[in-house]
């Protein structure tokens, strides 16, 4: 195994690291704290979650100028004067993006929803400088401080719930309070910025640059980056905007069941993140021809994991029928959405970057707003014919197709990528999977039938890839 594949796996194995905590830390969150809120309260924090994915927009595009300016560079080789200037800059501006939400929040909004959007002005400052110097850890391949730091941040938040677990059983709360609970996450995440800070001091203490003068190399950073940011906001809008159609159409009950089957679907991707977080710096340091030749095998890869973790459907609807009976709804929208993670991975995981390590980004901003006028479209279709939650997650999967073949076609045409093997395999897996859970809906019997149809139909259709990257053949390798 090449230098270059072995520090790929290694800097996957790290981020993947920090990740396992982060998975556990999801598997708090999203299973024992909708019971301690209760349906209604959980609810209101997945409102608040749902509109912390738009605050992205807020940068502007600056950090996703920082990674693609900058990504593929050591940390020795960055100009610690000019990193000083980007730091503060961007910093106050987000301080003053925060305060207008916040305001705006004080001044047009009541009750509940108030202190939500003040909590999401608050948050907004805090996640986007945090978000920044994590890209200055990606784009300079420090994964080790970026996985130390999802450590961090899953502990405090595991923390976090066993100590209102504790409250919960010693009588002194009732039930968690939205409020408290969202509190309790703005402080973990000013903790984790407070970190970054002092660990990247070298970029935030000392002699800078002056501002003045210095402007055009930060409007640099805006120019290159908001494309981006744009691209990457409308894909989460795709994403998400079942969810948002949910909210605004249903009450706070039915959309806290709604939103906690996407809480489950979130606890899956977590797995594959690792692989987007490394990809783009790496692929920066390789030539044109070697990033198209690992198109097909980074796809499949994907594919592959995926739908192996989709075998935890079966443990995760008992365990919600059992212990958390009052979200037992929600199985039959994740049932219909949980396939759509093969697709969302692959192209967050794989296509996204691609686009970015080409600089296609304009071409990318194109696409998503074609697949969101679709998703828009077909959403409102769906309600109007079945008139239930369920027909956002048929709508939701239907986008994600439309999506993948989309963004997968420019690179089919442009570049003769690869693409029949790994679309093949989504639709058969996909089509096993709402198949296997239609026959045996909710047994663990179901479970070892779907690892025998998944282990044959992998075998099937990715029997050379399965024999490359093989744990067995790996260590045999680097023995």
């Amino acid at each position: 195994m090449d230098g270059t594949r072995k520090r790929f796996l290694r800097d996957i194995l790290v981020v993947e690291a920090g990740n396992i905590f982060v998975l556990l830390s999801s598997v708090m969150v999203g299973l024992v704290v909708p019971k301690l809120m209760g349906v209604v309260g959980y609810g209101y924090y997945q409102i608040f979650t749902l509109y912390m994915t738009y605050t992205a927009l807020l940068h502007a595009g600056f950090i996703d100028g920082v990674l693609l300016v900058h990504g593929g560079e050591t940390y020795d080789e960055i100009d610690r004067k000019r990193f000083r200037l980007n730091t503060r800059f961007f910093t106050a501006f987000q301080g003053v993006a925060a305060l207008l939400v916040i305001a705006a929040a004080c001044l047009f909004m009541k009750g509940i929803y108030r202190y939500i959007f003040i909590m999401v002005g608050a948050d907004t400052v805090v996640t986007n400088v945090t978000k920044y110097y994590q890209y200055v850890s990606q784009a300079t391949m420090r994964f080790r401080e970026w996985s130390i730091r999802k450590v961090l941040q899953a502990g405090f938040k595991i923390a976090i719930v066993l100590i209102f677990i504790l409250q919960h059983r010693m009588g002194r709360i009732d039930e968690l309070s939205c409020v408290s609970f969202t509190a309790a996450i703005v402080v973990v995440d000013t903790l984790l910025l407070i970190w970054y800070m002092w660990t990247y001091r070298e970029i935030s203490f000392g002699e800078a640059l002056p501002l003045k003068g210095n402007w055009p190399g930060l409007a640099v950073y805006f120019r290159c980056g908001i494309t981006l940011t744009i691209a990457y906001e409308i894909s989460t809008l795709i994403f998400s905007l079942d969810r948002q159609f949910v909210s605004v159409l249903f009450d706070t009950a039915t959309y806290g069941i709604y939103s906690f089957a996407y809480r489950l679907v979130y606890m899956v991707t977590t797995v594959v993140s690792a692989v987007s977080t490394v990809l783009f710096p790496t692929l920066k340091r390789k030539s044109k021809e070697q990033v198209l030749g690992a198109f097909d095998t980074g796809m499949a890869l994907i594919s592959i994991v995926v739908f192996a973790a989709m075998a935890g459907y079966y443990p995760l609807c008992l365990f919600i029928r059992y212990f958390l009976g009052e979200y037992t709804e929600s199985l039959a929208y994740f049932r219909i959405l949980f396939p759509g993670i093969a697709l969302h991975s692959c192209i967050s995981a794989i296509i996204f970057n691609y686009y970015k390590v080409l600089d296609k980004n304009m071409l990318y901003f194109g696409i998503c707003c074609f697949v969101l006028g679709f998703a828009a479209a077909s959403n409102y279709a769906l309600y109007i014919i079945i008139r239930t939650p369920a027909a956002f997650s048929i709508a939701s999967i239907l986008s994600l197709f439309v999506w993948y073949l989309a963004a997968e076609w420019y690179l089919v045409r442009k570049y003769r990528v690869k693409w029949v093997r790994n679309l093949a395999y989504i639709c058969l897996m996909t089509a096993a999977f709402y198949a296997v859970t239609e026959i045996i809906p909710d047994s663990l019997l179901g479970m070892p039938v779907y690892a025998a149809v998944y282990a044959a139909g992998t075998w099937a259709v990715m029997r050379d890839i399965l024999a490359k990257y093989s744990p067995l053949r790996i260590l045999r390798k680097n023995s």
